[in-house]
């Protein structure tokens, strides 16, 4: 999880590390630190949406060099429509909970910086993540009310 580098014809390419890991002198001591696990889980599922690597990469270094953000993959405000990476530029705090509505409002395609078209993901995240009241079953795992 060092990056990677090769030559080319026009010369080396390297590319930076997306995961978070730490230098330690033992070989028995960890090296993938929780934040690397939780960026390791966002980029497997951002590539099981089928968002290739060649969108991941500099849409991760863009947030890191413009934004500060360095560890991007482990923000909530990451997200994708399948084909790019989003990112949240909203000033919402954490604790409130936007509807599907108002979600989409701030979202921006991190790789070229253009707001994304509105109605089209406001009628994808509908059709995708219909809202449902989940409570509490006796088995202690969440369900849904209503649902057959």
């Amino acid at each position: 999880m060092q990056g990677y580098s090769y030559k080319t014809l026009g010369g080396v390419v390297e590319a930076f590390p997306l995961i978070t890991t730490t230098r330690v002198g033992s070989a028995r001591a960890p090296s993938l630190p929780f934040l690397g696990l939780a960026e390791a889980y966002v980029l497997a599922a951002f590539r099981a949406a089928g968002v290739p690597m060649q969108r991941i990469r500099p849409a991760i270094h863009w947030l890191d060099e413009n934004i500060g953000l360095p560890a991007a993959l482990a923000s909530e405000r990451l997200k994708t429509d399948g084909a790019e990476i989003l990112y949240d530029f909203s000033r919402r705090s954490s604790s409130e909970e936007p509807d599907a509505a108002s979600a989409v409002e701030d979202l921006v395609v991190v790789r070229n910086q253009q707001r994304v078209f509105v109605p089209v993901v406001r009628g994808y995240l509908r059709a995708r993540c219909p809202t449902r009241r989940a409570t509490s079953s006796r088995s202690g795992s969440p369900s849904t009310r209503g649902s057959t």
